[in-house]
């Protein structure tokens, strides 16, 4: 028979001692770094991408150059540390939820490394691959953070990632992957952002974490070489007219006429070939349009980056089409409507749009303002000339080289007149890095004064002043947002100066 006093179990648990370890702990320990470059290379400039885990080492051999990713290594023990240590750290994530998915997921691994005696440099290193694989892109993650990159690339299995350089153009780079890593990084990628890619839909294009647009390509459906994948990275802080004018891509005299266009409801497009930098050109302009203006922005990746907060930008996808996007968009009534790129039928849809009295910005491929307008009009688009004629301004833009270097530059801005000709506003001297004002800008500002009924001594003054407050903002150096504070006061002070009559 059992004592009614039978005496109780005492469970004791032992709870892990706090640690106060921060990312900045991290980030102050000094990191051995080291990558592969082929033979005959010697390093010429190198710098930091973060700080301590990864820089950039630019080689040459006096040919050509090579890009050295430099990062901490691991040794094999370590890298099946890594592995056992992410499973554990993602078992542990819903634990440590919040707002801030960075802080999660660095608590979660503190809450694992507790405990296991690594030191501190070991921590870093570890914290660097898990974040870089499981928070970011991986391997290219620091690729990314490069602020000269401005595409990244693979062409397929056991090839080398190239890079486009601000300062040394296209190079490869020492990160290689094979076909398992990089099928995983692409359906990686595609899982992420909820886009499908398999062998039945081999093609699919996405946005990264920092917004970079970026195409797929999966296995040898369609690229002989394997699976690839392309980036265009996007800036952070988007790029303005006062970034444009401080670079020479365009004068400041051409700035205020796109900005007086805005203003009197000029419609323009932006015309130019790869990577020439009409969308980084039409979002600067598209900083013009007044702040409370209601906007719609279509497109099919997402590029256009505005402060504007009556803006409703719409996305296209597989059952969405651009063009279901525009019809959709003409009945919210925007006063301005942004269209990516034109491709295809939607063409048509947009300039109808401007024949109703939306001012319209797009962007399209061609090389010249004639050759553009001709397409158009021609098979797949077939717009009749009656509705071209809504167009106002034409802005052709490419890269050139420049002694040894490849700089941006608008070539030149044309007016639309009857009968679709073009009238030149302004040309680029490339012998003389000019920007140059043509006869054509007085066509310009007839069209504006006729639909504001201002004279053309008065608009002419209006770009003046306009001229006059851009060179200032250049002169102070002014941020993004000092940048649009600016615009906006003088929108706010001259309201109605221009538009009515």
């Amino acid at each position: 028979m059992h004592s009614s006093k039978t005496p109780k179990l005492r469970l004791r648990f032992r709870r892990k001692k706090k640690v106060d370890l921060t990312l900045e702990d991290l980030t102050a320990t000094e990191l051995s770094l080291s990558g592969e470059a082929p033979e005959g290379f010697n390093e010429v400039e190198s710098y930091w991408l973060e700080v301590p885990y990864a820089r950039a080492s630019i080689q040459s051999n006096g040919d050509e150059y090579f890009y050295c990713l430099l990062e901490p290594q691991l040794s094999s023990e370590e890298k099946e540390l890594l592995k056992n240590l992410t499973v554990k750290v993602m078992e542990r994530v819903p634990l440590h939820a919040s707002e801030d998915d960075r802080a999660t997921l660095f608590e979660s691994f503190k809450d694992v490394v507790t405990g296991m005696g690594l030191d501190i440099n070991t921590i870093a290193r570890l914290w660097y691959y898990l974040e870089r694989d499981c928070f970011y892109a991986g391997r290219i993650t620091p690729l990314l953070k490069d602020s000269f990159v401005e595409d990244i690339s693979s062409g397929g299995y056991n090839m080398p990632v190239y890079v486009y350089h601000k300062n040394y153009e296209s190079m490869p780079t020492n990160v290689v992957m094979d076909q398992e890593e990089l099928d995983d990084f692409v359906l990686a990628i595609a899982q992420r952002s909820g886009v499908e890619i398999s062998v039945a839909n081999p093609i699919a294009d996405t946005t990264l974490f920092d917004g970079s647009r970026v195409n797929l390509t999966f296995r040898k459906e369609v690229t002989d070489h394997g699976s690839t994948f392309t980036i265009r990275k996007v800036k952070k802080t988007p790029i303005t007219p006062i970034d444009l004018i401080r670079w020479n891509s365009f004068s400041a005299l051409e700035m205020a006429t796109l900005w007086l266009s805005i203003d009197c409801n000029g419609s323009t497009l932006f015309v130019g070939g790869t990577a020439a930098g009409k969308t980084t050109a039409m979002n600067a302009t598209a900083l013009f349009v007044p702040l409370h203006a209601k906007v719609v922005s279509i497109e099919d990746t997402r590029e256009v980056v505005l402060p504007h907060k009556n803006w409703i930008p719409g996305v296209a996808n597989d059952r969405v089409t651009m063009f279901d996007l525009l019809k959709t968009a003409l009945r919210q009534r925007p006063e301005y409507v942004i269209v990516g790129e034109v491709r295809g039928k939607e063409a048509e849809i947009m300039f109808q749009a401007m024949s109703l009295g939306h001012t319209c910005l797009s962007t399209v491929h061609g090389n010249s303002a004639e050759g553009v307008l001709d397409r158009l009009m021609s098979p797949p688009y077939s717009i009749p000339e009656a509705l071209i004629q809504n167009l106002d301004l034409v802005v052709v833009v490419g890269r050139y080289r420049i002694g040894d270097k490849i700089v941006r530059r608008c070539s030149g801005i044309w007016h639309v007149g009857e009968g679709c000709e073009v009238h030149p506003v302004f040309e680029w001297n490339p012998a003389k890095d000019h920007h140059e004002r043509k006869r054509g800008i007085e066509k310009l500002f007839e069209t504006l004064s006729k639909r504001t009924g201002k004279s053309i001594p008065e608009l002419e003054q209006s770009v003046f002043a306009r001229v006059d407050l851009l060179r200032k903002i250049v002169e102070a150096g002014a941020s993004y947002d000092e940048f649009v504070r600016e615009v906006c006061r003088y929108s706010v002070k001259n309201a109605g100066k221009v538009q009515e009559g």
